[in-house]
């Protein structure tokens, strides 16, 4: 993405290809993010993203210490004059690092740019991402996210807003990681074994498809776990949403980092739906209580696991059956 100006926002004399990368977005976000502890909040106002892109720049160029941090203290081969760091050796040496490591859409390939649920659980990955593995050979992707967890991400951190921002903030996050190329491409693999695994084994979302979606989409914020106190609470800035998107990211989450409860839930879940759908169904039938003698009971049993029917269905149908047989012998005994 580039910027629509013929300006030279640093009003520094530049080589022609060093000046082109200034009307880039992406690497002006890279340029303020790159190493940045205390990185400015996300903006995507031209205006504001250039005048901040100049500060940061004018910033590393008086302070080479900071500047040094930034680049893990290789800044020997950007020129010194007069005390500052050269701009234009200080910018040819951003845009080294950041065509080294930059994520694009070649490595991103597998991402379905039309799959909301996809992007939506890639998006809200990144904050799970631990930052203190970021450099060694562990799992990345971690369950439980530190307060900071998402100063990394490089954009709007909801993770419905629209498929582009979704996509920039990805790309960006990922670009803007503190590690190399390598890296990241082994974080972007486990990343996409999360969501193959996710959409695999998460069958929420079609559950919900098959039934009365307006009716359940009402009952489930009642039901654990989407009351007060469990996991869900972590979404629950984004209610607005619907049930719908926010159960698919929830079940997501937990079929990836815990998978045996996230079965267990979904499990109650549905049986505890299967109850209210049944006792609605019942509600105008009057309730009958008899006792059945060991060998009838198992003789209704079989009778039921042969038909498929359920008891009362069975038990009805045999009353149905019986009352009409018997009215016939009747008749044709008269």
């Amino acid at each position: 993405m580039a910027f629509k100006s013929d300006k030279n926002i640093l009003h520094t004399k530049l080589e022609i290809y060093v000046e082109s990368y200034l009307s880039d977005v992406d690497f002006l976000i890279f340029c303020m993010s790159w190493n940045n502890p205390y990185p400015e909040p996300y903006t995507t106002n031209p205006d504001e993203l250039q005048f901040r892109f100049t500060n940061r720049i004018k910033l590393l160029s008086n302070n080479i210490n900071l500047c040094g941090q930034a680049f893990y203290g290789n800044i020997a081969d950007i020129e010194i004059i007069q005390g500052r760091l050269s701009i234009e050796g200080l910018l040819k040496k951003f845009i080294a690092t950041y065509l080294e490591c930059r994520i694009g859409d070649e490595n991103l390939e597998w991402i379905n740019n039309k799959d909301d649920r996809q992007i939506s659980l890639i998006k809200h990955l990144l904050s799970h991402i631990n930052l203190t593995n970021i450099n060694n050979n562990m799992f990345v992707l971690d369950r439980f996210r530190s307060l900071s967890s998402d100063r990394h991400i490089i954009g709007d951190k909801n993770p419905f807003t629209d498929r582009e921002s979704s996509l920039k903030t990805i790309k960006n996050t990922l670009s803007c990681l503190p590690t190399t190329k390598t890296k990241k491409i082994m974080i972007i693999n486990e990343i996409k074994n999360a969501w193959l695994l996710a959409n695999l084994k998460n069958k929420f979302p079609s559950w919900i498809k098959k039934d009365d979606t307006k009716t359940i989409l009402e009952w489930l914020p009642l039901q654990t776990p989407f009351t007060p106190g469990n996991d869900f609470y972590l979404l629950r800035e984004y209610n607005n949403y619907g049930y719908a998107k926010l159960g698919t990211l929830y079940f997501d989450l937990q079929f990836i980092f815990a998978p045996d409860r996230a079965e267990l839930e979904l499990i109650r879940l549905r049986k505890a739906w299967s109850q209210v759908k049944t006792r609605a169904k019942n509600q105008n039938k009057p309730q009958i209580n008899f006792s059945l003698s060991p060998d009838i009971k198992y003789i209704l049993e079989d009778a039921c696991k042969t038909t498929g029917l359920s008891r009362n269905s069975f038990v009805e149908m045999a009353i149905r059956n019986e009352h009409e047989r018997v009215k016939k012998t009747i008749k044709e005994g008269n």
